[in-house]
């Protein structure tokens, strides 16, 4: 789940707490609508009558506005992914929350068609997607059509269709037509309930213009991102090759030297420069064809693994038990390697300098070749073992290529790799690459490469 969905669960749960709280606060008496009405009623003003109910639809628009905003975000972040279950648990929140309201504080919560618009108005913020617009900005859409639709209650006409079932709002449109002016309310409330309503839908209108300006600069970027990778990735294999043109020349003038010298102890020293440019030039063309996987014994593959571990102490810590000798593997031998070396590193950086030990175990099971890199060090914290395939981390400070780049390694040979680690009892890494058949084609291209 992502980051701004895991927030909203704990802010909708807290918005409805806080909604079956706020009636405790906010109610007729703390916004002394009857005695207002009293006044009106005396008086006979119109126009404080028409304060009352502005006054009602605030009262009613504050305490329905956390169970509504509650509900949402709340069901958007558990129910994310089926949008059916998401609708359902909307209506069936608020309706529960109005009942418990209603037994709590004896105040008539009344889930009528006001209540179904709001919702619907829920369900059209949904389907716009502005995951990239903040939350209170989205919240503003739902406060205006919320006080827009509490407007419907105390429209008179309205009341013979099912709305304004409430005793104050009944006794508003009463003392309205006791004063002859029921005409007056309408109108009064038409107009509000227009302006908010208008109010809703240009914010909603905004905001989905701002969402998908920020979608396409969010896109654009990523286009100009991929440009100038597309480009670093050009330019760095331009000069790997002339690289390995440098390479050609190095090797043909160590050959010739080798030839045209008597001196044996030169005849090997230009045979050692010949076998390193030769071994450089294949690791050349595997990075000029990175998207190509071949196959290879597993007793190959360990051989140039291990050769590029440098430390003869670190060697010494490992004990490698090759029980698949002879079954082919499909890696780049390169980039395969490095991810190799990599667990053995981590392994080395994790056991005790004298009695630490590392375990590479190879086996041939089930049409798969497992490795398994095995150490009893300190292992891994609880805490860290969620990020340990997170792209940089590591848990003791170290800036090598990480368990992030080891996996992407693995999972473009279309293997799988599985880490187990107790603090104090040490870590085991186990990676499985099919194993190749000795009569399938001999090259083949990463899974999803062209």
């Amino acid at each position: 789940m992502p980051t701004a969905q895991r927030s909203s669960t704990p802010m909708g749960a807290f918005l409805l707490l806080l909604g079956m709280i706020l009636p405790l606060f906010v109610n007729v008496r703390s916004f002394r609508i009857y005695g207002l009405l009293n006044e009106a009623a005396a008086a006979r003003d119109v126009g404080l009558l028409m304060v009352c109910a502005f006054l009602l639809v605030i009262l009613n628009s504050l305490r329905a506005l956390p169970i509504y905003l509650g509900s949402y975000l709340f069901c958007s972040a558990i129910f994310q992914k089926n949008r059916w279950i998401f609708r359902g648990m909307v209506i069936l929140i608020i309706i529960v929350s109005y009942r418990l309201t209603s037994l709590l504080y004896a105040i008539r919560y009344d889930f009528g068609i006001p209540s179904l618009l709001v919702i619907l108005m829920i369900y059209m913020l949904d389907g716009f997607n502005l995951e990239t617009v903040r939350t209170y900005k989205r919240s503003a859409v739902l406060i205006c059509a919320l006080i827009g639709v509490q407007f419907l209650d105390l429209i008179p006409p309205f009341s013979a269709y099912g709305f304004g079932r409430g005793a104050v709002s009944t006794d508003i449109k009463l003392l309205a037509e006791y004063f002859d002016r029921h005409n007056v309310l309408t109108i009064f409330c038409v107009s509000q309930m227009l302006i908010f309503l208008s109010m809703a839908v240009i914010l909603s209108r905004l905001l989905t213009d701002q969402h998908r300006l920020l979608r396409s600069a969010q896109e654009l970027s990523a286009a100009r991102i991929q440009a100038l990778e597309a480009r670093k990735d050009f330019e760095i294999r331009h000069l790997v090759h002339d690289l390995k043109t440098t390479l050609t020349t190095i090797e043909a003038l160590a050959g010739v030297t080798q030839m045209l010298s008597g001196d044996e102890k030169i005849r090997e020293y230009q045979q050692r420069i010949t076998d390193s440019a030769e071994s450089m030039g294949e690791m050349i063309s595997q990075i000029l064809e990175t998207d190509r996987l071949r196959p290879m014994t597993t007793e190959a593959l360990f051989d140039y693994s291990l050769f590029q571990v440098t430390s003869q102490r670190s060697k010494d810590r490992i004990a490698l038990e090759n029980r698949a000798q002879g079954r082919l593997l499909c890696v780049n031998k390169i980039t395969f390697s490095r991810a190799l070396v990599n667990l053995i590193n981590n392994a080395v950086n994790a056991v005790d300098p004298e009695k630490g030990k590392i375990h590479i175990g190879i086996d041939a099971l089930d049409g798969d070749i497992v490795i398994a890199v095995s150490d009893n060090g300190c292992g891994i914290a609880e805490k860290d073992l969620a990020h340990v395939w997170e792209a940089g981390f590591s848990s003791h400070g170290s800036t090598g290529l990480g368990m992030g780049y080891v996996r992407e390694i693995v999972e473009e040979c279309g293997g799988s790799i599985a880490l187990c680690s107790s603090p104090g009892r040490g870590t085991k890494v186990t990676i499985h690459v099919k194993e190749v058949v000795p009569d399938e084609p001999t090259e083949y291209h990463r899974p999803g490469s062209r």
